[in-house]
């Protein structure tokens, strides 16, 4: 279908408001295929991870997400959280991707070695008699590693071609989470489960190579130490910003298992987990949106200004309607999912899911840092909401356990995302709250009416 004709189909309004859009149908796609890859994977996800929640039972359900907390700290850092500004610079400079990609990838390469030796010295410092959690999070760990192979992914969002990789890593995913019903058969031991959760990156790996030897950028791969030092440079406060991200959403986990236990944190990590479910959705469309903000950027500040009003519209609406949802269904959901033993899990649920609506703001703000290449404002609103995660962790956590550490989330978020734009950028403020109580649109359709009557 041609582009003319897939706009003809679409209401009058809407052709409206996008005509002289042409990429609009390439943003639709790609993010299709987004969000299938995304729900696939976090619908899997929800429901192996509570089959195996069930299985280990909250002691060691514990243990493995203790791990996964510690590999998560750092996988920001491994990954250089550059990835806006790779996707940027490939869209701009298409002529030297062979240069731009070959960089970041021995780039990641080398921090994720790094990355998970610090982080086993961490493990042992915390733990050091507890050789089962070393050995745990280290097998987990080697994700830092391999991870490095999504450089692969940033040359096909930066071209439009999301499908080139969500096919081979939606199948790397499906076939784990057989091997994890598997395991749950068998009655296979907790090293077992970190061992599959490697397994899905090594064969994801495996197949975005495959997809790039089909699709691949015209030369070879090439690392360049000027090139380096510039990526290195420009990446530092998303990567200094990614490492606090890290901090303040996975120290929770770490801090309910040294105040309060295994078990206390096996609850809280499941409730987190149907929380957490519903962040494919900004994260999604943001990915998709990049390329398009980027355009509008280039185009006129207007234009710029009133694609990033519309996006804020749409993730305030998004995220108030979870919201409610998980409110009415949460206790549902839990107990089908987790069981009896999980019950503790449905206050955990109901409290946490409240950083989805600040999540959605400050990720939607993240175009607008990234192509206003303010990525020292985004490191300071990290900042804030670490220092508010870590001393209201060490206040609440000891005293309410898993529910001190949501309330905390809802704090750090809200603290981050929204509240420290009153100190760094107001105009973006106003925005996020504009689009949280639908201000923009409400105001778009009264102009509509008084415009047709």
């Amino acid at each position: 279908m041609s582009e003319a004709a897939w706009m003809r189909q679409m209401p009058q309004v809407i052709r409206d408001r996008f005509a002289g859009r042409p990429n609009l149908r390439t943003i639709v796609d790609n993010t299709g295929w987004l969000m299938l890859d995304k729900f696939v994977r976090l619908a899997l996800g929800l429901t192996i991870g509570a089959w195996v929640a069930r299985y280990l039972g909250p002691e060691r359900y514990g243990e493995l997400a203790y791990s996964i907390a510690m590999v998560a700290l750092f996988q920001g850092v491994a990954n250089l959280g550059a990835d806006g500004i790779i996707i940027r610079d490939l869209v701009k400079h298409p002529e030297g991707a062979p240069e731009i990609l070959g960089t970041v990838f021995w780039l990641r390469v080398l921090f994720g070695l790094l990355s998970w030796v610090i982080m086993l010295g961490i493990v042992w410092f915390l733990r050091p008699q507890d050789m089962e959690a070393l050995l745990v999070t280290g097998i987990v760990g080697g994700v830092l590693v391999f991870q490095a192979a999504d450089t692969i992914d940033l040359w096909f969002q930066s071209q439009n071609q999301n499908r080139r990789t969500v096919i081979p890593k939606l199948l790397a995913y499906i076939l784990t989470n057989g091997v994890k019903v598997v395991l749950i058969l068998i009655h296979a031991s907790l090293l077992l489960f970190a061992t599959a959760l490697l397994l899905d990156v090594i064969i994801a790996a495996l197949g975005l190579w495959v997809s790039y030897k089909r699709f691949p950028s015209n030369k070879r791969w090439r690392f360049q130490f000027h090139l380096a030092g510039e990526i290195l440079k420009q990446s530092f406060p998303f990567l200094l910003s990614g490492l606090a991200i890290m901090i303040y959403m996975r120290i929770d986990q770490i801090m309910v298992r040294q105040f309060v236990s295994d078990k206390e944190l096996g609850i809280y990590s499941a409730g987190m987990a149907l929380s957490s479910f519903w962040g494919f959705i900004p994260l999604t469309l943001s990915t998709s949106l990049g390329p398009y903000v980027a355009r509008k950027k280039a185009e006129s500040e207007q234009a710029y200004y009133e694609a990033l009003q519309m996006i804020f519209g749409a993730y305030g609406a998004v995220s108030v309607l979870v919201v409610v949802l998980v409110l009415i269904t949460g206790p549902f959901a839990v107990d089908l999912l987790y069981g009896k033993a999980y019950s503790a899990s449905k206050l955990i649920l109901s409290i946490h899911i409240f950083t989805f609506i600040f999540i959605s703001l400050g990720i939607a703000q993240n175009l607008w840092i990234v192509n206003e290449r303010a990525g020292r404002i985004g490191l300071y609103k990290t900042i804030i909401g670490l220092i508010i995660c870590i001393i209201g962790n060490f206040i609440l956590v000891p005293k309410f356990g898993a529910c001190g550490a949501a309330i905390v989330a809802v704090l750090v978020q809200f603290s981050s995302a929204v509240g420290s734009n009153i100190f760094f950028s107001p105009r973006i403020l106003k925005m996020q709250l504009s689009g949280l109580f639908q201000f923009y649109f409400i105001k778009r359709l009264m102009l509509a009416k008084k415009s047709s009557a």
